[in-house]
């Protein structure tokens, strides 16, 4: 019996004005599929199933950043994001 997998992959930098950003939260939403991005912002998920997704950016001090992806078959994808300082910490 063949095993299949998904040789999907998304790779990437994250950065806010020009500077990366380390250790942010990158998921898939409704799965078990997520990574932290290390400290030159570089990150990689890899074994996406094939479909609609929806890819979610979290990190203490920046906005959320949700973004609607399409994965199809043994796509290997470079995906560079920027983020948003969240100033609202500013006013506790």
């Amino acid at each position: 019996m063949p095993v299949f997998t998904q040789n999907n992959s998304i790779t990437g930098t994250i950065s806010s004005n020009s500077e990366s950003v380390p250790f942010v939260n990158i998921y898939i939403s409704k799965t078990k599929i997520g990574t932290t991005s290390d400290e030159n912002g570089f990150y990689e998920l890899k074994n996406i199933p094939n479909g609609k997704h929806t890819l979610v950016l979290s990190c203490i001090g920046y906005q959320t950043k949700i973004i609607k992806i399409t994965v199809e078959k043994n796509q290997k994808t470079q995906r560079d994001f920027s983020l948003i300082e969240d100033n609202s910490l500013d006013e506790i």
